[in-house]
């Protein structure tokens, strides 16, 4: 008898078509056989090379299925023994397959001029793109021998991403108890519990308890944090080194298709905000102190979310959401509602379930495109529905146009989640009109977003590649430099003060430096946060085109969201109209926001 599903919960048993799962692990198992028994004989005649083919298409749909199932179930309830012994099941068998696959990429590149040949063929032009992000490796592929040891070793280089992991999840204790007003005592055990209490804490004395603690705490920790990092980019460079890369932020740039002067150029565009990131927070400042009766804004002030509205409810939410979005056609509209009305999205906290949201990875083949979230009623929560519907949505679409390019590259992944929240915004921006209370707060969380994306994760962005270079030309790296640096970047992206950059240098507010130790993205050795500017820009740029009727954009907007990853990175984004090194499109950003910033001044 199947279980009846609650109207706020995903569907996952689906993905399975009434098999169980033993039955897909089985299935997955065969098709990683074919492809161990094959390796060495597919490229043998263009008949052989169709069917792997075909079957590395069938492979990708059962890995998707296998995949979402398992990780989704972990992910709903992260203390569920079964899950994780499943989940470390399939590890061990992904563990034993790619070593007995890992000369694979060898054999195709020994038979480069064969494959390519093949691909001439009308049939088989489709996967030129794919085999050419192959050949492309060829300078960094090693010898059989070497790949194979380095297959074997996989799991046991450089695994300061657990550890780093480990202690800021497990093992890093705020020990320290946080007063309120009344000397009443509060337990921190993360961010999560930081978050909550700056956004919905009255007692100012609690905020300022906690912010200090968080981020004492961290900075008691630096000289750990900061060795690990160091270790990290140490280790990442060597090995990168070895595949004849220059080193960790050459092998990062080559894997997204784009040049060193592409990244530099993108900082150097984002520093151009500095005068309106000074701006902003001066007039926002001054609002705060109003709203909240201060005579001055501290950090712990920032985050409070002031308003007293009811709680919006999640068919609320779906209505604001259709209505903001309605301006990209009953085309996509439609796809949004399948996602409401088909069970695709966990919508409530549960006790164990992984904090925040996301949208599936792996979805060729998938019906149903997975969102995963915790929502709470407030304005943030809808936020991050629209958010994450523009992923399932993009997924959705380009599933239904790509086989093979049926994916996202990250360079351009939030796109069209930032267009969403966008739209969102100009759409509450209007329904709130009359009540300058709410319409100031949404302006101000906006611009706050919008810096937030692109001056703060490009400071990250610019210190990582600084670090990883420095290290990488065998220069130290402490604590006491790490703080330095960014401390300096802060004062180029933001245009500080001199007392405002005397003040980051004076106790409590120098213990916030130390957040430069707690970057995880540092330890996905991807040079991956400076993106994040990218979906920022780029989406407000399409969105307020789109908000405005622009026939030709929207056409070319759908066309990128159904492009999958078939076009390089810059081609993709060039599918909008937009030239990421024309600074038309920054300037552009800077006009919107200075509209904006003139709105809080009324």
């Amino acid at each position: 008898m199947k279980q009846k599903i609650s109207k706020y919960d995903w569907d996952l048993e689906c993905l399975l078509k009434n098999k169980p799962l033993d039955w897909w692990i089985k299935k997955w198992q065969e098709s990683l056989d074919y492809d161990v028994k094959n390796q060495n004989h597919f490229y043998k005649s263009k008949k052989q090379f169709i069917q792997w083919l075909d079957k590395s298409l069938e492979q990708d749909k059962i890995e998707n299925v296998l995949f979402n199932y398992v990780s989704n179930h972990a992910n709903e309830d992260t203390t569920n023994q079964k899950w994780i012994a499943i989940g470390q099941k399939i590890n061990f068998i992904a563990i034993k397959y790619n070593q007995l696959l890992s000369k694979l990429t060898n054999i195709i590149l020994k038979n480069q001029k064969t494959i390519q040949k093949y691909l001439e063929d009308k049939q088989l032009k489709k996967y030129k793109r794919e085999f050419y992000l192959i050949f492309r490796q060829k300078p960094h592929i090693l010898k059989e021998a070497y790949e194979n040891l380095l297959s074997r070793l996989s799991g046991t280089i450089n695994n300061t991403g657990d550890i780093f992991s480990t202690l800021t999840n497990s093992d890093l204790e705020f020990s320290e108890p946080v007063s309120d007003n009344k000397n009443k005592k509060h337990h921190i055990k993360n961010a999560y519990d930081l978050i909550k209490i700056l956004e919905t804490s009255n007692d100012r004395v609690l905020r300022k308890s906690a912010w200090i603690c968080f981020h004492k705490t961290y900075y008691k920790h630096r000289n750990t944090l900061s060795k690990t990092l160091f270790y990290n980019f140490l280790s990442e460079n060597k090995k990168d080194k070895i595949r004849n890369f220059k080193g960790y932020v050459d092998k990062c740039l080559f894997a997204d298709e784009v040049s060193e002067k592409t990244l530099t150029n993108i900082y150097k565009n984002v520093e151009s905000f500095k005068n309106l990131v000074y701006k902003f927070k001066k007039i926002r400042n001054k609002h705060l102190q109003t709203v909240l009766k201060l005579k001055n804004i501290e950090p712990w002030d920032l985050s409070f979310n002031y308003l007293t509205t009811n709680k919006i409810s999640i068919e609320e939410a779906k209505k604001d959401i259709l209505m903001a979005l309605k301006p990209l056609g009953d085309k996509y509209t439609k796809i949004v509602k399948k996602a409401f009305n088909e069970h695709w999205i966990s919508f409530m906290p549960k006790k164990g379930k992984l904090t925040g949201a996301y949208s599936i990875g792996g979805t060729y083949g998938l019906k149903k495109i997975y969102i995963l979230m915790n929502f709470v009623g407030s304005l943030n929560s809808v936020k991050t529905l629209a958010h994450e519907i523009g992923h399932s949505v993009q997924s959705y679409l380009f599933n239904q146009k790509q086989d093979i390019y049926a994916n996202v590259a990250i360079f351009y992944a939030e796109i069209a989640s930032i267009c969403n929240e966008t739209l969102l915004f100009f759409y509450l921006l209007k329904k709130y009109q009359n009540q300058p209370k709410i319409k100031k707060y949404l302006i101000i969380n906006f611009i706050n977003d919008f810096f937030g994306a692109t001056t703060r994760q490009i400071i990250f962005s610019e210190f990582e590649y600084n670090t990883a270079n420095m290290i990488n030309n065998d220069q130290p790296f402490t604590a006491d430099m790490g703080l330095d640096m960014y401390l300096k970047l802060i004062k180029k992206y933001e245009n500080l003060s001199p007392s405002q950059e005397k003040n980051l240098q004076t106790l409590p507010y120098k213990y916030s430096l130390s957040t430069i130790f707690r970057i995880d993205h540092f330890y996905m050795n991807s040079l991956y946060v400076y993106k994040y500017a990218i979906g920022q820009i780029v989406g407000l740029y399409i969105a307020s085109r789109i908000f405005k009727k622009d026939k030709v954009v929207l056409k070319r907007y759908f066309n990128f969201l159904e492009s999958g990853d078939s076009l390089n990175p810059l081609d993709t984004i060039a599918l909008l109209g937009v030239d990421l090194s024309n600074k038309k499109i920054y300037d552009e950003a800077k006009q919107t926001l200075t509209k904006l910033i003139e709105q809080l001044k009324l």
